[in-house]
């Protein structure tokens, strides 16, 4: 760990201030800041203040008392130095690995009506296609990842960051295998689900000898075919699910990814989807999601939902819990492996676990 890794890149670099010299050999003494043109200048901020949020903020000491100096020299006062500390990606780190395991254990139950006939299950499928549609033509790279820099105005210049994106899922879900005692090395075919505009795709594209992508948005799709175009990925298929029975058509593979995906499918439509594509896994195989079990008066009745569906493009956020994910996983013979809640909702009052399972 470098001496500067946190003070590069989050605490901007003062025009004026180019060396800086101590008034005494105090840590408390406000270090004095000169100017090129050699004239003091006033600072409200000593390195002792910059040690307490070390200690205070992140949980430890500096490297050195090289990383105070620089990080004390690139902050005009101790809000901008305490905004650069929280803002910090150690300190992101530090709270994303506490906030989901303080959910309270005493929730009541939700109603989730997962089950539904033929035709219901159908229009809840064609519903949720509607959305997607109209947010593929709007904002497609938005509705995966959803930050300013990924709107419609901005995408041009973070599309490389955007698909960069795919990097750190890749090693979280090879951690998982780590964890579990598997590997993804010997597996030689993917399936994904909800493959959007590919950000994902491309990344899997690299690991496995073939991988079959499905989404229900014909827009998003587009940008998918587009961003393996450009990097040269042959070794894809993708595909556009007309109807939710599709899946039945799909041929068998290794590996099942969905990440992100499933909570914006109402309960019957998660747990059907989940149920043909079980069954799909070849033995020995794996699937790898991420679905939200919990969320606090999240009750689903079929009935009150339709009753109520338009035509709004807008991204719905729906549970399926985990008991009937459990007897899904068992009705196919397969072995839950992990299962760790995420936040991947984004939201304190849902519980979200991504699940590793294997097939027997």
């Amino acid at each position: 760990m470098g001496d500067d890794h946190l003070s590069a890149g989050i605490f901007p670099t003062p025009k004026a201030a180019l060396r800086w010299t101590p008034n005494s050999c105090s840590r408390t003494t406000a270090w004095q800041p000169i100017s090129a043109e050699g004239k003091k200048m006033s600072k409200s901020i000593t390195l002792e203040d910059v040690r307490l949020c070390f200690r205070y903020i992140l949980g430890r000491e500096p490297e050195s008392e090289q990383v105070l100096i620089d990080i004390f020299q690139n902050c005009k006062d101790f809000d901008q130095m305490r905004k650069g500390f929280i803002g910090s990606q150690e300190f992101q780190n530090i709270t994303n690995a506490v906030t989901p395991g303080v959910k309270p254990i005493d929730w009541p139950e939700i109603r989730i009506d997962s089950v539904v006939d033929k035709d219901q299950l159908e229009a809840l499928f064609l519903h949720i296609e509607s959305n997607w549609q109209q947010m593929g033509q709007g904002e497609p790279h938005w509705s995966v990842l959803t930050d300013e820099k990924f709107k419609q105005d901005n995408i041009n210049d973070n599309m490389d960051l955007f698909y960069d994106t795919s990097n750190r899922d890749v090693e979280i879900m090879k951690l998982a295998f780590e964890r579990s005692g598997g590997s993804i090395s010997q597996l030689k075919t993917c399936f994904e689900l909800g493959c959007g505009v590919g950000r994902m795709t491309v990344a899997l594209a690299n690991i496995f000898e073939h991988v079959t992508a499905v989404d229900i948005s014909e827009p998003h799709l587009k940008h998918a075919q587009t961003a393996l175009d450009r990097r040269g990925l042959r070794n894809v298929t993708l595909k556009k699910l007309q109807k939710i029975d599709q899946l039945n058509e799909v041929e068998k593979f290794d590996l099942f990814y969905s990440i992100i995906v499933l909570q914006h499918n109402p309960p019957p439509v998660m747990r059907y989807m989940l149920d043909q594509i079980f069954s799909k896994i070849k033995s020995g195989g794996y699937a790898y999601f991420q679905i939200p079990t919990y969320i606090v008066n999240g009750d689903f009745r079929v009935c009150d939902y339709m009753s109520n569906m338009t035509e709004h493009g807008d991204m719905e956020m729906h549970p399926l819990p985990q008991h009937e994910i459990f007897d899904l996983l068992d009705s196919h013979g397969m072995v839950l492996r992990e299962i760790r809640e995420d936040n991947l909702t984004g939201n304190l009052k849902h519980i979200s676990n991504t699940i590793l399972a294997q097939r027997k």
